[in-house]
């Protein structure tokens, strides 16, 4: 079997993209409360359901961090043109047998959304996960009411890939899980 390369926040940063004012930054302690703030605010387009509390964000940092088989590599992303920490994404959980993993990314602070930081973090998560983790599949699942998350997806080489129908009970309606992945293979070098 082979074994996964032993890949930390720090290490998988080592080259980001100069041409990007996003940058992908390890989590730190100081920003939990702000981190916790938009988890809670942006519950409608994650697998979050109920309210997380001090205690909630302490037990996620702590098993993001300490995480002895590196299966949740998460960052915060910070703008240069924000001054600072804007959202947080990564690769969550990831299966090193298989070399797959799945994306996780949300922008949190409002003034960041629509101008293309998204698209920049995103793109620095897939060129992580297939040049410096050597994944071989990278999956994400978005709501089909998120129709902002599912066309930026498709744009950076995303396939749908299946639909979960009616599994994600939301404000009193389900609605449908889509799917997307993207291979390695099929990754375009931007």
């Amino acid at each position: 079997m082979n074994t996964p390369p032993a890949i930390t926040s720090e290490a998988a940063l080592a080259h980001p993209d100069p041409t990007a004012t996003i940058t992908l930054r390890p989590l730190e302690s100081r920003n939990l409360d702000q981190i916790k703030e938009w988890r809670n605010e942006l519950r409608q387009w994650t697998r979050e359901w109920r309210f997380l509390n001090d205690d909630d964000q302490a037990r996620w940092f702590q098993r993001v961090i300490r995480d002895e088989r590196d299966r949740h590599i998460m960052f915060e992303i910070h703008d240069e043109c924000f001054d600072g920490l804007i959202g947080v994404g990564g690769i969550t959980p990831i299966n090193w047998k298989d070399r797959s993993g799945e994306v996780s990314l949300y922008i949190g602070h409002r003034p960041a959304l629509g101008g293309g930081c998204g698209t920049h973090a995103l793109a620095q998560i897939i060129r992580l996960g297939f040049r410096t983790m050597n994944l071989h599949r990278l999956t994400a699942e978005i709501y089909s009411y998120n129709a902002t998350s599912l066309t930026l997806f498709k744009r950076l080489g995303f396939v749908e890939e299946g639909r979960l129908r009616e599994s994600r009970w939301w404000d009193g309606a389900y609605y449908d899980s889509i799917m997307l992945g993207l291979l390695a293979s099929e990754y375009e070098v931007p």
